[in-house]
């Protein structure tokens, strides 16, 4: 097979080869993926590959084990799995992961995340309000989509923030002087 050297431009413009049967495996979004850090991704990839195993397949029976057991299913552990979703879905991952680090996974990250409740919800998100307003209307936005996506994909039967409205109104931003 053919090498050639990757440079910003050439990955900006690469294009799936026509015809190929090649199994893929998702990195990560350039540029938020460096490439540096792909290429080390890549090749650690290739040694679990030359050693026999199949990254994909390993990753379908990590979900699948995971949604046959929802009830060992912790907060954490959902976390894990929606921030590794988000890496290669969300140029904003990165936001998620601190929203979530710094005021959803100190309370909640042992727990069973079906076990968590509207009222619960509500409670986490009050304590935020008295810190920072505008942040507990982000936390709100990123449990949302993180519980949808659960739902979604069969990690959990039911989202805690069904009917969860923002919890704090925001002002009009910041304003420019002319």
């Amino acid at each position: 097979m053919p090498t050639e050297t990757l440079t910003d431009a050439r990955v900006r413009s690469a294009a799936p080869p026509s015809g190929a049967a090649y199994r893929r495996s998702t990195l990560g979004r350039y540029p938020g993926l460096s490439l540096v850090s792909a290429r080390a991704a890549a090749e650690e990839i290739r040694g679990h590959v030359r050693g026999g195993a199949d990254p994909q397949q390993e990753r379908r029976d990590d979900r699948e084990a995971l949604r046959s057991a929802p009830q060992a299913l912790t907060f954490n552990a959902l976390c894990d799995l929606y921030l590794e979703h988000a890496k290669r879905h969300k140029s904003s991952w990165k936001n998620d992961e601190g929203y979530l680090r710094a005021n959803a996974r100190p309370p909640w990250g042992e727990r069973a995340a079906a076990k968590i409740g509207r009222l619960e919800v509500a409670k986490l998100l009050l304590d935020v309000v008295g810190r920072s307003p505008t942040t507990a209307n982000r936390v709100r936005s990123v449990l949302v989509t993180m519980f949808t996506w659960a739902v979604d994909n069969a990690l959990l039967e039911v989202s805690p923030m069904v009917g969860i409205k923002k919890p704090a109104k925001e002002g009009p931003g910041k304003t420019r002087a002319r």
